[in-house]
């Protein structure tokens, strides 16, 4: 379709059936949005449970390495420092993950609010719309009662 197709809407029916067809379409494309949300979400919490894994693999290693360096007195101080280095960079390694899988948990949060908000909206239209017909069955059968 190259060009814009216009609808022709005669009645109050079909203006309400073309309106909830519009948002059930956007609904869909919000879950889908939102889907893709939660998956990225998950992805950054495994990266952050890897990171923060190697991270103690990393501490434990520095550890051991600074049991060593003390049994070693023999050796200079600086074995020492190697060690220590790599456990500040393996506590600071800690944080990084921690802070994506924060990000990870808001990633999926939001993307569940952003499916509950069009679902609510279309219960809301489909409500309005069924009061509409009970309205509209009663007001049919009152005229009848007074003829």
């Amino acid at each position: 379709m190259t060009k814009k197709q216009f609808i022709k809407i005669t009645t109050v029916d079909e203006c309400l059936n073309f309106i909830v067809v519009r948002l059930i379409v956007l609904v869909v494309r919000l879950t889908v949005l939102g889907v893709r949300f939660v998956v990225l979400g998950v992805q950054l919490v495994v990266l952050g449970v890897r990171l923060i894994v190697l991270a103690v693999q990393l501490i434990v290693l520095s550890v051991h390495l600074i049991v060593l360096s003390v049994h070693l007195i023999v050796l200079p101080l600086r074995l020492i420092v190697l060690p220590v280095r790599m456990t500040v960079l393996g506590v600071h390694l800690i944080v990084l993950p921690v802070r994506l899988i924060i990000l990870g948990v808001h990633l999926i949060i939001l993307p569940v609010r952003l499916i509950v908000l069009p679902v609510r909206m279309t219960i809301l239209v489909v409500r309005t719309m069924n009061l509409n017909l009970i309205l509209t069955i009663y007001g049919k059968k009152l005229k009848n009662l007074v003829k």
